[in-house]
């Protein structure tokens, strides 16, 4: 097991093996919950009888909700150190994701455009641009009246 150091002022602590297509289980939940959704249990078995733990832990999902939704809503306008728009790049736009420096998210977050690590076809000396201002999270809703749209007797 390596040690590793707190980087800078960055904050993060680097994971070799975190999880990016899976969530963290909570061990022997059955049924099976995420990770955080047992240490609520484990604090609300913790402060059993206490009057104030039920909507102390209430209002702490709600702030949490609240705050992924917030930095989902705009990954690119929302999110200050810019892990949730690579972690969106990487998700929705894996093409731009893998064909651009993103060594530093929150500088990444900031640009408009990114030099791609490719040539263009067209110009084989010139390096082609992704524009990553345009980037945006497709609305959800209007993606659902699209496919009802498309859906066969949907009109």
């Amino acid at each position: 097991t390596r040690t590793y150091a707190r980087p800078g002022d960055h904050s993060l602590v680097p994971v070799r093996h975190a999880p990016t297509r899976c969530y963290l289980k909570a061990a022997g939940s059955d049924p099976p919950r995420t990770w955080m959704a047992g240490q609520q249990q484990r604090l609300l078995r913790a402060a059993d009888g206490h009057p104030d733990a039920a909507p102390f832990l209430r209002a702490v999902r709600t702030w949490y909700r609240d705050a992924v939704r917030y930095l989902l809503r705009d990954p690119k306008q929302n999110d200050g150190d810019g892990d949730y728009f690579a972690a969106y790049l990487r998700a929705a736009h894996r093409d731009v994701y893998d064909d651009i420096d993103r060594s530093d998210p929150e500088a990444l977050r900031r640009r408009e455009t990114a030099p791609s690590l490719s040539r263009g076809r067209n110009h084989p000396q010139k390096k082609k641009k992704h524009v990553l201002r345009d980037l945006a999270v497709p609305d959800v809703d209007r993606i659902f009246r699209d496919w009802a749209l498309r859906a066969p007797g949907g009109g």
